[in-house]
């Protein structure tokens, strides 16, 4: 027999007795039926979640956000129109050329 088997079997006597002692001295509990229906329903239902109504600072970022939001993509697809025009040539013509400065 190995040295650690003999740990184990060291272990073992001493938790069996005391499981056989708590055994002897514990009697069992029957839970009340209508409790363990309440907790069967609560662990398997999913629980009731009330949301917060938004509070005024909340209102006003969301405001804030969407108004400075719009502006920046106003601004974006004017810039990009403004640059496809010039691109074609809208604003300067190509065959146009500037009079050279003395």
């Amino acid at each position: 027999m190995r040295e650690t088997d003999h740990r184990n079997e060291d272990l073992i006597e001493p938790i069996s007795g005391m499981e056989n002692r708590l055994q002897m001295r514990l009697t069992p509990v029957r839970p009340d039926p209508e409790f363990v229906d309440r907790l069967r329903k609560r662990l398997t239902s999913p629980p009731d979640t009330m949301l917060e109504p938004p509070t005024g600072f909340f209102n006003i970022f969301l405001v804030l956000g969407i108004v400075s939001g719009s502006v920046l993509a106003l601004t974006l697809v004017l810039r990009l129109i403004i640059l496809i025009l010039d691109e074609l040539g809208v604003f300067h013509p190509k065959d146009h050329q500037e009079p050279l400065a003395f």
